[in-house]
């Protein structure tokens, strides 16, 4: 009976863990300040579509930003590989329809076009092939180029 009231009160004075808050919805201008593979807005316009403005998120130039500044190693963020996967940013694209206004002499003509629109930048896996021993130079075939002096 002792013994089942000690496991009772050690039970009770446990504390549950801290759950992992998880985000089901957010808006894009707040996430692209908090993910691995950071992402910029850019904003195209073309004076002679409709819309004229189309507003786009592209993969910003130094996509390990956001890790290095949080001190995350670079074997845990996006860019690196793990036996035969590589892990990178790849810029995220979406297809509109969009109309292009054309002149032609006194007339304005619509045309329907598509336009690609960069909409993210997330962390892509793709596979590797390892490439293998390659000969050193003197054991390559006949006919393969060898080491080149400038």
């Amino acid at each position: 009976m002792r013994t089942a009231l000690c496991v009772l009160a050690a039970l009770a004075a446990l504390r549950p863990a801290p759950a992992l808050k998880r985000l089901h919805t957010m808006d894009v201008h707040q996430a692209y300040n908090h993910t691995v593979c950071p992402f910029v807005p850019v904003i195209d316009e073309d004076e002679n579509r409709l819309p004229r403005r189309i507003m786009t998120w592209k993969c910003a130039d130094d996509t390990r930003a956001y890790c290095r500044a949080s001190g995350v190693p670079d074997d845990l963020c996006c860019h690196h590989y793990h036996r035969d996967l590589a892990f990178e940013c790849v810029e995220l694209f979406d297809t509109t329809t969009v109309t292009y206004q054309r002149k032609e002499q006194d007339k304005v003509r619509f045309e329907l076009g598509t336009v690609d629109v960069p909409v993210g930048c997330v962390c892509g896996v793709s596979t590797t092939t390892p490439a293998g021993d390659l000969p050193s130079y003197p054991e390559r075939r006949a006919g393969l180029p060898g080491p080149v002096s400038l």
